[in-house]
């Protein structure tokens, strides 16, 4: 029978070879270091230019300058390139107002609410130059653009921040971005809470204290809920729309779901990253028309049973499914026993992550004891050491640490929340009520080293509870419907795998220390919470218990 659960498997891994060389070069990201890093950077790496044309840094430096010196970034940061050469990209008589089109679209506004023909420079800024205020709540679409260590997210240019909560303006003067960027933190957190509960009151006695290992997402439970909220009734959409936090057009948000889907990072030597969606429907029932291309959208596989199949055989199509998405990772997610009362519509999401690291890291010999609540069995586990330029803070009043270790895949990290004590529970609270933000703006880079443990996790996520937990009680009620239009889910499940491993990269440890000296070290002996964070927004997360 289908049961929620997380299963953890452990990796033996023996390394008997040295043939891999790294370098150590840092990449600093231009909106949160001094130009004269960059300045050096060019002289002594131009390979790592963070441009197409090098010769352009020059100018970035001045760009840089104004934006460090001047706080208004209006009048003052026009007059300072009125006269630059940057008018020579295109020639145009100064005495004639330019159309808005040839105008870089950050400025338009400005430039539209002002006659004075100083403005005409700005149509001839570099390609490359956005200002930090208009590139602050978009996803980077060009992954060679993004360095190695990524900004925090800071709240965008029309939210104030306090202490831990944040203060918006009317969402209705929000783009469709940071609606869903706001949107998706408060989601992710009602999301956790409510899985955390669960699970904690279903664990064994001894694991009272921390619960069990799981792993979820809640991004693509908002997308799904995003599409889905086409194909529901009035009263079921409403739900949603509490639930979810805000509320765009159906063509906006068609569009958001197709953008956040094709910046995901792609499969390659240096990460395996499958995702599906998919939508399978019992005959007789309500037939969804996604109009618009919302399925096409969320990429979204919206298949039908032929109405005779025995409960068996549905648990083994279901399989099959779970079994393709994943790449035949993960199997027997559903039993006889899961659809023996019946189907009306089953909604998969299945996520398999498996990234290499950016610096190759050092598998440690032999075992280490894992220090779990008094009350939990004794356990030993196997070790990684990662060296690397990361982000660390010190939470002094959560009583815990904060670290971010970079993936290989430029733009993808690992953050985890590692406590002092061998507690989660006061941990767990102050993340259900703090967005991540909160957390990586109080981070700083430097090199640390981090011990932390290497598991394969695999998860079964029931949804049907949690929806109802969160507000949306409808969409997964199939026992009295009658509005034959109206979607409802009588299954829903998200199958993740989520690798934490050496990788074939790794290094055997001599006992000699071959990395950098590090300003830091921590040590993940204990359970801890973690985020895999892509760009400005949350992958997966979840807690590692053991």
């Amino acid at each position: 029978m289908i049961q929620e659960c997380a299963s953890i498997v452990l990796l033996l891994v023996q390394i008997s070879t040295l043939s891999i060389n790294t370098f150590e070069i840092p990449i600093y990201n231009i909106r949160g270091k001094p130009h004269s890093l960059l300045a050096n950077l060019e002289k002594t790496q131009k390979k790592f230019c963070l441009f197409a044309n090098c010769n352009a840094l020059n100018t970035l430096y001045d760009v840089i300058d104004s934006l460090n010196n001047k706080r208004n970034i209006g009048e003052r940061l026009l007059n300072n390139f009125n006269g630059r050469p940057y008018n020579i990209l295109r020639s145009l008589n100064n005495d004639v107002k330019p159309p808005l089109a040839e105008v870089q679209p950050a400025f338009r506004r400005l430039y539209a609410a002002s006659p004075n023909p100083v403005y005409n420079n700005l149509r001839s800024l570099p390609d490359w130059f956005t200002p930090m205020a208009a590139a602050l709540p978009t996803l980077v679409n060009n992954p060679s653009n993004v360095p190695h260590n990524q900004l925090p997210l800071k709240p965008h240019t029309m939210t104030a921040v306090t202490d831990v909560s944040q203060q918006v303006i009317a969402q209705s003067k929000m783009s469709p971005i940071e609606k869903f960027t706001q949107g998706l933190d408060h989601f992710e957190r009602q999301f956790y809470k409510i899985t955390v509960a669960k699970l904690t009151s279903i664990s064994p006695a001894e694991r009272q204290e921390n619960g069990m290992s799981f792993v979820q997402s809640a991004f693509f439970l908002l997308l799904t809920l995003m599409v889905l909220s086409k194909e529901v009734d009035t009263a079921t959409r409403a739900q949603i729309d509490q639930c979810i936090g805000f509320k765009i057009s159906d063509l906006e948000s068609i569009g958001l779901v197709r953008h956040l889907i094709s910046t995901l990072p792609s499969s390659s030597d240096k990460l395996t990253l499958r995702h599906g969606s998919r939508l399978m429907l019992w005959p007789g029932r309500p037939e969804p028309r996604f109009q618009g291309g919302a399925a096409a959208a969320l990429k979204l596989r919206v298949e039908r049973f032929n109405g005779t199949e025995a409960t068996d055989t549905i648990a083994t199509i279901l399989n099959k499914k779970v079994e393709l998405d994943s790449g035949g990772a993960m199997h027997d997610t559903f039993d006889e026993g899961d659809v023996s009362s019946g189907v009306a519509a089953v909604f998969i999401t299945t996520l398999y992550m498996r990234g290499r690291w950016r610096t190759s890291p050092t598998v440690l010999n032999g075992t280490l004891p894992f220090h779990d609540a008094d009350a939990a069995p004794k356990r030993t586990v196997r070790m990684i050491r990662i060296n690397d330029i990361m982000k660390y803070a010190d939470l002094k009043d959560w009583d815990a640490q904060a670290l971010e270790i970079s993936y290989a895949t430029p733009g993808l990290t690992l953050l985890m929340l590692v406590p002092r004590s061998t507690s989660l529970k006061k941990l767990a609270q102050h993340v259900s009520n703090t967005s991540v933000g909160h957390i990586m703006s109080k981070m700083k880079t430097m090199r640390v080293a981090a011990t932390i443990p290497i598991y394969t996790l695999r998860m079964t996520l029931l949804l049907p509870n949690k929806l109802q937990a969160m507000g949306i009680p409808r969409l997964v009620d199939v026992s009295n419907v009658t509005d034959t239009r109206s979607l409802r889910l009588s299954h829903a499940v998200q199958r993740v795998m989520f690798w934490a491993e050496a990788g074939r990269h790794a290094y055997k440890d001599d006992g000699i220390e071959w990395d950098q000296k590090p300003q830091l070290e921590v040590i993940a002996n204990r359970p801890y919470i973690f985020f895999v964070r892509w760009r400005n927004v949350t992958l997966l997360n979840g807690n590692f218990v053991l």
